[in-house]
């Protein structure tokens, strides 16, 4: 069964047609030829339908029209019709992408929405050369050399349509080229936005893609990998099956709601996490050779996950390194790492770039400054001890690297305090690039290759070695955290309780 085939089926599940609609299917199927011989040239509402061989009762030849009349992207639900989906410029930078019906009113409420909407899957039938498609998430694809690194990601949300026109609606900000499309017989808006730093992979590109017949709009992200070319190709050649089922909608994420998540959250890239803190919030601090406990998840005896306070940890050693002859254990190291050093093996400098932020609407970012520095290898010895009774099994460790700078009592995230050096530049893009983000190397790796100790022993000491790539500037101002709860490795209330360990390098 072609896809098509298997969709219109889907469709035809006991159908309730409006009066307005029959009339066009019936008009239309005056039209069509014999559906009992073999027809494969035959076109309904500009759709190419293959028909094998097989006779479709009359109420499933209805379905089919009425399908091809929903793919074409213009939806009946009576009477009122959900017509596509349109942007609006509200700035030099700024555009709103809207969902529309017929009814050009401000105040106009949509045919209200089912209670229950068709589950869909996702299908894409064009991979464009040289991608995969994620393991985890058949909807993601990315290129081989950069996994799950920019490439494709695709989000499917619900269309709430009972909602005003005005609630409908999706703000995009430093946009630099919008416009609107017709994909694959679906109203569409393509929008790419500014893209500051070159040398890193960014998701610039964005298509919605209204699907009124089954109430979901469809996100595709295109990375600054993808050219738009590719991304609107992918996008043609993606399809929504339904399964069958139904769900809520209730129970489903609706599209108008993520305007009101970015609000709420403060934007999606706003950081949650505190970039200063207290001297008496550092009151924690411990030193190298300082042995403290850190909470940390395991397996007991009896194979169950538990959080245990048993483990004491100490940073033995601190070593700078110019390449990476330190790491004796090659698979230990991430592909970022390696990215960093030239031919001969020799860390290559990092570019900075010192912005000058817009505010998205009216004015774009602006870089004043750019300059190169050295950067370093930081290689840290840990000792892990099993204070405990029993044995412990698949220890989670961690080590997240940060750049604190203290004044006057304050301590403040490294890269926000360069950028509040000067009234020229509000970000310096590159500074702590290595500092926040978890060991770039790991020479302690369990079967999967992640970050866990296969076996302590009650008394029992295990050594293991981290590593990051930092610039030359931040070595002053370098920090540990070594708390395995999961709660991030910038300034949070579980680091400050377990401690920062001061590696700062004079």
């Amino acid at each position: 069964m072609s896809q098509f085939e298997r969709y219109i089926n889907e469709l035809n599940r006991d159908l309730e047609i409006p009066e307005t609609v029959q009339k066009r299917i019936d008009d239309t199927l005056a039209g069509l030829p014999d559906m009992g011989k073999e027809n494969t040239g035959t076109y309904v509402a500009g759709h190419a339908i293959e028909f094998r061989k097989r006779r479709f009762p009359l109420r499933k030849a209805a379905g089919v029209v009425l399908a091809a009349t929903m793919v074409a992207g213009t939806t009946v639900f009576g009477g009122n019709i959900v017509k596509q989906i349109y942007l609006e410029k509200t700035g030099n930078y700024r555009v709103e992408t809207q969902i529309s019906s017929n009814d050009s009113s401000e105040d106009t409420v949509y045919e209200k929405a089912p209670e229950e909407i068709p589950v869909v899957e996702i299908e894409t039938s064009y991979i464009p050369e040289g991608m995969v498609q994620s393991e985890f998430r058949k909807e993601s694809m990315y290129y081989g050399e950069t996994p799950y690194m920019g490439g494709i990601s695709m989000l499917l949300d619900s269309m709430d349509v009972s909602l005003s026109k005005k609630d409908l609606l999706m703000t995009d900000t430093f946009v630099v080229s919008a416009e609107e499309l017709s994909i694959a017989g679906h109203d569409a808006v393509y929008l790419e936005k500014q893209v500051l730093n070159e040398d890193e992979i960014s998701f610039d590109k964005k298509v919605y893609i209204v699907y009124p017949e089954v109430w979901r709009v469809l996100t595709i992200f295109g990375g600054t990998d993808m050219t738009k070319e590719d991304v609107l190709k992918v996008a043609e050649n993606t399809t929504l099956v339904p399964t069958g089922e139904t769900v809520p909608l209730s129970e489903t994420h609706c599209w108008s709601r993520l305007d009101a998540e970015k609000e709420e959250q403060g934007g999606y890239s706003e950081s949650k996490e505190k970039v200063t803190a207290t001297a008496e919030e550092m009151s924690h601090l411990h030193e190298i050779g300082e042995e403290f406990s850190v909470s940390s998840s395991a397996a007991d005896i009896s194979g169950e996950w538990i959080i245990t306070n048993d483990i004491m940890v100490k940073v033995t050693d601190v070593q700078i390194g110019d390449d990476l002859s330190l790491l004796e254990k090659t698979e230990g190291i991430t592909d970022d790492i390696k990215k960093a050093v030239d031919e001969e093996g020799k860390l290559l400098p990092q570019k900075l770039q010192y912005v000058k932020k817009g505010d998205g609407i009216e004015t774009l970012d602006e870089i004043v400054k750019t300059e190169t520095v050295a950067r370093k290898l930081v290689y840290v010895t840990l000792e892990y001890t099993n204070t405990g009774k029993d044995e412990l099994k698949d220890l989670l460790y961690f080590c997240g690297f940060l750049g604190l700078k203290e004044e006057n009592g304050i301590y403040t995230i490294y890269q926000k305090a360069v950028a509040e050096e000067s009234e020229d530049w509000d970000e310096v893009l590159g500074a702590g690039d290595g500092l926040y983000g978890e060991m770039g190397y790991i020479d302690c790796i369990n079967e999967e290759g992640k970050n866990y100790i296969d076996s302590i022993k009650s008394g029992e000491t295990v050594t293991i070695h981290v590593a990051q790539i930092v610039n030359e500037n931040e070595l002053p101002y370098l920090y540990l955290n070594l708390d395995a709860s999961g709660a991030g490795i910038g300034i949070n209330q579980t680091a400050l309780d377990c401690g920062y360990v001061d590696i700062r390098q004079k």
